[in-house]
């Protein structure tokens, strides 16, 4: 049998959303157990699929999430170990202190850091060259978005991207600086879209096999 998490609401429909590995079924208040199990049972197949692709994706990524190896804007980095007290990481090489009780936390902060810094200067440099302006640039820690654009022009972007490819980080960039000048998803943002970004099709595809990624370092 199916586990799922049932929500009432004043709705007229029931629906079923499969979610980082949940399933939440969503009814109306009045409406019998029994009926509801029937919905589910009859989906079944549909969410089984679900939930077995996300297992799939989020085993694609486990060493990363359990920490066994490390990664930096796409790239795989050899680990290495320094008497220092501090981590230090370069594009391709990690250097962990040796008597660390809780690597985790310190790359996490040395991975936000080094977010801040590149998120900023690249944000600067796409925006200059789409002629768009935005008022600052924040890190996220979202638990369900890459980033996201205010109607004042405030982009916070998550901090686990400096975990994915410059091509899918400019992506996401890309994505909200277009907001700056259409705060939607219209046709007409998303030609804006393609206008600086041909492949953004395949783009976004791409980025949603990372999705398991905002799992890391919860």
């Amino acid at each position: 049998m199916i586990e799922y998490d049932l929500v009432r609401s004043k709705r007229k429909t029931i629906g079923i959303i499969v979610k980082d590995g949940k399933v939440c079924v969503k009814a109306p208040v009045r409406m019998p157990e029994v009926q509801i199990q029937e919905f589910v049972d009859k989906n079944a197949d549909w969410i089984l699929s679900k939930l077995k692709k996300r297992a799939e994706m989020r085993e694609r990524f486990s060493s990363v999430l359990e920490f066994n190896k490390y990664v930096l804007r796409g790239n795989f980095l050899s680990v290495g170990y320094t008497d220092k007290k501090r981590i230090a990481i370069s594009e391709n090489e990690i250097l962990l202190p040796k008597d660390c009780e809780s690597p985790s936390k310190m790359l996490m902060r040395e991975y936000k850091k080094i977010a801040g810094e590149f998120l900023t200067d690249r944000v600067a440099e796409l925006s200059a060259i789409l002629n768009t302006n935005y008022k600052t640039v924040l890190l996220s820690n979202a638990r369900t978005k890459w980033g996201s654009c205010s109607s004042d022009g405030v982009l916070r972007l998550n901090w686990r991207l400096i975990l994915l490819p410059d091509g899918i980080i400019d992506y996401v960039i890309i994505h909200e600086l277009c907001h700056t000048k259409e705060l939607n998803h219209s046709r007409k943002f998303w030609n804006l879209v393609e206008e600086h970004i041909p492949d953004y099709k395949i783009r976004r595809q791409k980025l949603k096999q990372f999705v398991p990624l905002i799992e890391y370092c919860r």
